[in-house]
């Protein structure tokens, strides 16, 4: 079942934050919920070229300017170290980032709004029944990467 015609009163209910884009005649753009799941556009950071840093800043081979390699303080969820993930990522030129940055700015200058035609925030309404296949996350994620309900579904329910 697909319910993305009810997403903006969902969100509104939830208390989403929306953006109106200016002088033009489109519904408020979904962006985010205050301090919780905020979207990579204004009014969450100050630009698009903040933005667009932002969501590259984790990707970094290298912490900017050091030339040292970038170090991660928060969890991940895959058995590989840090380092091993970061050199298997495709690098980033000067080039490419300021393209990305001039399209990202272009869109939310034309548009009023970052995605431009589109929500940032969307709901895909759905159910999906199936057996998790433990296995897989026990070999390629850490412990607590599925619940208690999960790891005793098929004993309880296919003994």
């Amino acid at each position: 079942m697909h319910c993305g015609f009810l997403s903006r009163d969902v969100f509104e209910a939830l208390g989403f934050t929306t953006v109106t884009p200016r002088d033009t005649p489109v519904l408020a753009n979904p962006v985010g919920l205050d301090g919780i799941f905020q979207a990579y556009c204004p009014p969450y950071f100050p630009s698009m070229d903040a933005a667009v840093d932002a969501v590259l800043a984790p990707l970094a081979r290298q912490t900017a300017g050091s030339g040292r390699p970038a170090q991660r303080s928060d969890p991940v969820p895959y058995l590989m170290s840090d380092a091993k993930h970061r050199d298997g990522a495709v690098a980033m030129s000067d080039e490419g980032v300021a393209c990305t940055k001039s399209i990202c700015n272009y869109i939310f200058e034309t548009y009023g709004r970052f995605p431009g035609s589109l929500d940032a925030m969307h709901l895909m309404w759905f159910m999906q029944a199936h057996h998790l296949d433990t296995d897989y996350y026990d070999r390629f994620f850490h412990a607590g990467a599925y619940g208690p309900a999960h790891a005793a579904h098929l004993a309880t329910w296919h003994p």
